[in-house]
C-alpha cells in the first residue's frame, strides 16, 4: 500500500531532506544545504551533471525516500535506479515518485541488483557507514562490519562505464567515531582508488563538528 501524499510530506519535512512541498510541485530548499547531503547534492548538480548525458544510466544507492533521484528527473534524467535496503523508506520514494511522475526503479535487496556496468553515474551520499548498504557491494551479505573506501571503489569500476562518474561522501577520522562505522582520512581514501578512476573533485567541510568529505572520481579506459 502506498503512503498518502500528507503523510508523505511530513516525513519529508521532518527529516530534513531538502524539499518542499506543495500543490504546485516540490522545490529545493536552498536555504538548507548546510546539511553535508544536501551541500553534497548542489556540488554534484554544479559540478558533475554537465558532464554527464541526460540518456546515461544513474545508479543510486542508499537512495532513501528518492528526493536525489526526484531532482535528477527535474534535471532531464530518465534512466534511473535506486537501492534502499529499507522497505518503509523504499515505499516512500516510491510514493514520492509516483506523485510527481518520477519514472524510477527502486529494488530493495541487499545485494546489487543492477549489474553488467556501463553506469553514467553512481551516487552514494551519507549512506556508506550502514552496514546493510555495505552489503550491497559484497558477494556475502549480513557482514558486522561497514565498508572500506577500498571496498567502494573496486565495485564501483565494475559498474561505471568509460567516462562515468562515482560521487560518494565520508566522514574523516575522529577519536571516538560512532560504533560500527569507519573512518578514514582524506589522504587514505584518496590512495585507495584504483588505477581506472581519475581524481574528479574533492571538496571538504564542517558539519556538526565533524569533518566529512565528498569524493568525486571518473573511470578512464585501461
Amino acid at each position: 500500500m502506498g503512503i498518502d501524499a500528507e503523510t508523505l510530506g511530513r516525513s519529508l519535512l521532518s527529516a530534513g531532506l531538502g524539499i518542499s512541498m506543495s500543490d504546485g510541485g516540490y522545490h529545493l530548499r536552498t536555504a538548507d544545504l548546510s546539511h553535508p547531503v544536501l551541500w553534497s547534492w548542489e556540488a554534484v548538480m554544479r559540478h558533475v551533471l554537465p558532464s554527464v548525458k541526460n540518456d546515461g544510466d544513474v545508479l543510486d544507492i542508499g537512495c532513501g525516500a528518492g528526493v536525489w533521484l526526484l531532482h535528477l528527473w527535474n534535471a532531464g534524467y530518465r534512466n534511473l535506479h535506486g537501492i534502499e535496503p529499507d522497505p518503509v523508506l523504499a515505499e516512500v520514494s516510491r510514493s514520492l515518485h509516483t506523485m510527481y511522475g518520477v519514472k524510477a526503479s527502486i529494488d530493495e535487496n541487499s545485494s546489487l541488483a543492477y549489474e553488467g556496468g556501463g553506469i553514467s553515474l553512481l551516487t552514494a551520499y551519507g549512506c556508506l557507514f550502514d552496514i546493510r548498504r555495505a552489503d550491497v557491494f559484497r558477494e556475502e551479505e549480513n557482514q558486522s562490519t561497514s565498508l572500506t573506501p577500498s571496498e567502494f571503489l573496486a565495485r564501483s569500476v565494475e559498474l561505471l562505464g568509460v567516462g562515468g562518474f562515482v560521487a560518494f561522501d565520508w566522514y574523516v577520522r575522529q577519536e571516538t567515531p560512532y560504533p560500527g562505522r569507519s573512518y578514514f582520512t582524506m589522504q587514505e581514501v584518496l590512495s585507495s582508488a584504483p588505477s581506472e578512476l581519475k581524481e574528479f573533485l574533492v571538496m571538504q567541510r564542517i558539519y556538526g563538528g565533524r569533518e566529512i568529505c565528498l569524493y568525486v572520481y571518473r573511470k578512464q579506459a585501461k
